[in-house]
């Protein structure tokens, strides 16, 4: 890495497939001209603050990286020249919070891909603010968030869809509600302009439109319904089924037990358990009396 840190006229770098788990401070801060840098297939749990050093890169592959949720800003968000942003293959990966890209106010193609436990995408992750707190969005005219395990794509990710020229949004794990709505009828005919085909976004949820695509969808102007979870309209499951057992036990047994105390404390079992006892019993205390 030393050696990389005199390359000060160095463009572009390739550290990939090279085991790295964190990257040196100060490893960029002499590289004024790189552009492009490629840290896919490394152990990088965490993106490198040292990021924030490579003030003008434009393209950044960070693919095949243990990385896992990205929650909190990270030193991505501070470049502002980056064009192309590469997040893919990250099999730990499953939630992007809000601003987590915000402040690529240059980045025009991103690719969040092939990351089989993200299942949430926040609807700000790209947002950013200004001085006004004035909401800023990227110009994006690529967006690749195929085979994902995502439920929808949020019409909020970006402010301008009609800008995009090439997009992606396949095999995913959609559930389709009502909040896919205007994937039905807004996302797939601007699809159809770009010439891109929504075969592979298919609904898994709910059952009666597992299967379904949403090409298909759009093609019956489908509505769809707001829908109340999948698991309660099939049916309770086992847990379910003996905690509804307990809860109807217990109801029923209460009005039993209630009654019964009631009558002890008002003697009623006292005095039919004297009106039982036998008639030697009350000879015998006759006799004691005398």
């Amino acid at each position: 890495m030393a050696a990389i840190s005199e390359l000060t006229v160095l463009k572009e770098l390739k550290v990939s497939g090279c085991k790295l788990q964190s990257l040196p401070e100060g490893m960029f801060r002499r590289h004024r001209r790189l552009e492009y840098l490629d840290l896919s297939d490394n152990r990088l749990a965490e993106v490198p603050s040292v990021l924030k050093e490579a003030v003008n890169l434009v393209y950044l592959n960070f693919d095949k990286n243990p990385i896992g949720n990205l929650n909190e800003t990270t030193a991505i968000s501070e470049l502002t020249k980056l064009r192309e942003l590469r997040l893919c293959h990250l099999n730990k990966l499953e939630h992007i919070g809000a601003g987590i890209l915000g402040g690529l106010h240059s980045l025009v193609t991103l690719y969040v891909c092939y990351n089989p436990r993200l299942t949430v995408i926040d609807p700000g992750f790209l947002v950013s603010a200004d001085d006004h707190n004035v909401e800023r969005y990227p110009n994006i005219k690529q967006l690749y968030l195929n085979n994902n395990n995502i439920s929808e794509i949020n019409s909020n990710f970006l402010d301008q869809w009609d800008q995009l020229t090439n997009m992606d949004f396949g095999n995913n794990n959609y559930i389709c509600d009502c909040n896919c709505q205007w994937m039905v009828n807004v996302l797939v005919p601007l699809m159809n302009r770009s010439g891109i085909s929504a075969d592979s976004m298919i609904c898994k949820k709910p059952r009666d439109l597992r299967g379904m695509s949403f090409a298909k969808l759009h093609e019956l102007s489908k509505t769809l319904e707001c829908r109340v979870s999948e698991k309660l309209v099939e049916g309770p499951g086992p847990d379910v089924a003996m905690i509804l057992g307990i809860m109807i036990g217990i109801l029923a047994t209460f009005p039993l037990v209630f009654v019964t105390v009631l009558l002890w404390r008002r003697g009623f079992f006292a005095r039919c358990r004297g009106q039982r006892l036998p008639n030697k019993y009350y000879d015998e205390e006759e006799n004691d009396a005398f």
